[in-house]
């Protein structure tokens, strides 16, 4: 670890448990979503945004599962709220995984395929969250233990996290909770953990699945998280781990501590840039702080005899080509003069940063100066002074000076060139890319202009659609008809309300299934009747009755889009209960006026604005020898082979009888074969009806038995 500290990080990812997939608990879902959300959503107001934070959400499993769950309680109660959903984990890679909201293809084992239609994307081999919910949710990188809660929320779900908490940190955590949440908020936990001790802030919602609501009256508390700055071991540890120490180590520690101190010569660390890491004892004498800031380098701090010579041995060291280089220089350091060696040696590369390190020592060579620790000259009374240079030496070190300089120029005006090069290089990149990003303007221009007309088009289209989905809920609304959509697999779609009274429909039961609904109808047929139509694409029409004796006329016919296409049914129930109540009147009215007809002595007939028969009276069928089945239904003038077909009687009801409401007394002669010449008194009326066209009543007397009862009237004298 400490060689390659980045297996830190490594370490921490292996000590995280993120086990977690979509739904985990499925059950615990479902209940999070029919009985409380239920309650939850409702008591809300309309257009408010739903805050929700997902606590320890791994790869983003369980964040993405709550909103989804919301969503489809929002479709389900037709709400406009928004949704938002904070994620957190102390896992960065785990939280870079849930941004990119990509899962593999085995997540469908756990996730229904209606909801993998709905709110994901198939890509090749993995589905993507749709953009929709990946929008909802926001995912950050926090410590629930030492950074800030997320406040005002409704919904907190915390699965599976507290049981790898100490008791302490529990009830630290229980209180943070409280203080997030809203006043009635939901605390959703593991099912292996739980709340004991807070049941005054808590109160359970649902016990087996660990839903819980925090109570109204309850004010919140927050307990300080005190977690250590840094981690520090007590003195006692160190005091036991220094008895383990055994009493030959200790001495092999005094001897390397002894010898380093006698021997090694005064040396530091530095690295590429002549930063000091390490001082070694006795180096203090060559350097000197430097006036100004602060500065902890060589280059600075090296007094000015070492300074001139250091700088291009280090260069020569970095440059590699020799693996120790030793100069020697005279100067004065804080002793007096002295001719020093000077020693640079490459000795690796610091670990985690890849710098070169360097050991830079200093020797002094013996015999190369005096001490006079009074500052004077022995039975001289002048200050001791550096002995005089040789010039031949001072001409070889300004020649390696020269030497290491023009070195130094060459290599720089190499790279130079080759920076001149990729410079040239970068520039006509730039200007290929500057001439692309020209054209890809006007082309983002052009575009612009497209989407803006595109954009209008589609504002239009939704102005239209908006005006006829208002006219069309218009039209249900005063139609006042029940009405109900299904889908292909008969499921709710749409419904008007008078539907309520035939299936008992709430706005929630969108989605569900007709089978799973209680049907007020006598007959059990109507999902039979539902595939019926689906398979044949035939329109079938039926009279159905209520529990309570109501009459409909149930019409079930293909729900076609505009293309053509089949996707589901429409079925509406007319009231007829009027019509069934007329027609029962008609029924009893005919059946009155047949009673009417068969007491009366005289034959009687009653015709249709067409002249067909549309009944007799027994009086006719035993006075002209006819069956009612060679009767009704035919035409007045076919009767018996044509034998009504006279002249007097196309008269009366072809050119009298249409300017008349009722004529009496209008004779009519005929020979009726088998029967005999008859003089008829025909008697005619007509009478109008509200169910349909005008009728005519047609009675038919003997006009000789007429002559003779008036004979006999007058004989007695009447």
């Amino acid at each position: 670890l400490r060689e390659n500290p980045q297996e830190i990080d490594v370490l921490a990812r292996e000590l995280l448990i993120g086990v977690t997939r979509f739904f985990r608990d499925p059950d615990a879902w479902i209940t999070l979503k029919e009985e409380i959300f239920k309650d939850l959503i409702p008591a809300r107001e309309k257009g408010g945004t739903i805050r929700a934070w997902s606590v320890g959400c791994s790869t983003g499993e369980e964040a993405y599962s709550l909103a989804i769950v919301l969503r489809e309680c929002l479709d389900a109660l037709e709400r406009p709220d928004t949704i938002q959903v904070f994620a957190t984990d102390v896992d960065a890679k785990a939280i870079g995984i849930a941004r990119r909201g990509i899962y593999p293809a085995n997540i469908a084992a756990h996730i229904s395929p209606e909801r993998l239609e709905r709110f994901f994307v198939k890509e090749d081999n993995t589905y993507r969250v749709q953009n929709e919910i990946r929008e909802s949710v926001v995912f950050a990188t926090q410590n629930v233990l030492l950074d800030p809660p997320f406040t005002h929320l409704d919904i907190l779900s915390c699965r599976n996290l507290l049981i790898y908490l100490s008791t302490e940190l529990q009830k630290q955590l229980i209180p943070l909770f409280q203080y997030a949440l809203n006043p009635g908020g939901l605390l959703f936990l593991g099912t292996a953990e739980s709340i004991s001790g807070f049941g005054i802030r808590f109160k359970a919602v649902n016990g087996r699945w660990k839903i819980f609501q925090r109570r109204e009256g309850a004010p919140p508390q927050v307990s300080m998280l005190e977690m250590p700055a840094a981690v520090t071991e007590p003195a006692a540890t160190v005091e036991k781990a220094q008895k383990f120490v055994g009493d030959e180590e200790m001495v092999t520690m005094l001897a390397r501590e002894w010898l380093l101190a006698q021997y090694a010569p005064p040396a530091v660390i530095v690295n590429d840039d002549g930063d000091i890491l390490y001082l070694h004892d006795r180096a203090e004498k060559y350097l000197e702080p430097s006036p100004g800031m602060a500065a902890l380098n060589i280059h600075a701090m090296a007094r000015t005899g070492i300074r001139d010579a250091l700088t291009p041995i280090l260069q020569a060291a970095a440059r590699g080509r020799e693996d120790t280089i030793q100069e020697a220089i005279s100067a004065r350091v804080s002793d007096g003069g002295r001719q020093i060696l000077l020693t640079v040696r490459p000795i690796g590369r610091w670990a985690g940063r890849g710098d070169m390190l360097y050991a830079v020592t200093f020797h002094d060579e013996e015999g190369s100066g005096r001490e006079h620790p009074e500052g004077e000259a022995e039975g001289h009374g002048t200050p001791a002074c550096v002995p005089e240079a040789d010039p031949a030496h001072e001409i070889a070190l300004v020649r390696f000076q020269l030497q290491h300089t023009i070195e130094d120029m060459q290599s720089s005006q190499e790279e130079l060139k080759s920076m001149n090069e990729e410079l040239q290089s970068t520039n006509e990149e730039l200007k290929s890319m500057n001439e692309e990003l020209t054209s890809s303007r006007e082309e983002l221009q052009s575009l612009n202009e497209e989407l803006l007309t595109a954009n209008a088009e589609h504002q239009m289209k939704i102005e239209e659609l908006s005006e006829s989905s208002n006219d069309l809920h218009n039209l249900l609304m005063t139609t006042n008809i029940a009405m109900l959509f299904l889908d292909n697999d008969l499921r709710v779609r749409r419904f008007t309300d008078p539907i309520r009274s035939i299936v008992n429909l709430q706005a929630g039961d969108v989605g569900r299934s007709i089978t799973d609904l209680a049907v007020n109808l006598r007959d059990k047929n109507l999902p039979d009747d539902l595939q019926g139509v689906l398979r044949t694409l035939q329109i079938r029409e039926k009279e159905v009755q209520t529990a309570e004796g109501e009459w409909f006329e149930m019409r079930i016919l293909p729900y076609r889009t505009a293309e053509n296409l089949i996707r589901g049914v429409v079925v509406t129930f007319v009231d007829i209960n009027r019509f069934k109540d007329l027609r029962s009147s008609i029924m009893e009215a005919r059946a009155h006026a047949g009673e009417v007809m068969a007491v009366v002595c005289e034959p009687m007939l009653v015709l249709d604005a067409e002249l067909r028969v549309i009944s007799a009276n027994q009086a006719f069928y035993a006075a002209f020898r006819i069956t009612p089945r060679e009767t009704e239904g035919k035409l007045i003038y076919s009767l018996q082979d044509r034998k009504w077909d006279i002249p007097r009687l196309h008269t009366l009801l072809e050119e009298v009888l249409p300017g008349e409401r009722e004529i009496e007394g209008f004779l009519v002669e005929h020979d009726f074969p088998g029967i005999g010449h008859r003089v008829m008194r025909l008697n005619a009326r007509k009478f109008h009806t509200e169910s349909g066209p005008d009728r005519i009543l047609l009675a038919i007397g003997d006009a000789a038995d007429r002559s003779l009862q008036g004979a006999g009237k007058e004989a007695a004298g009447i």
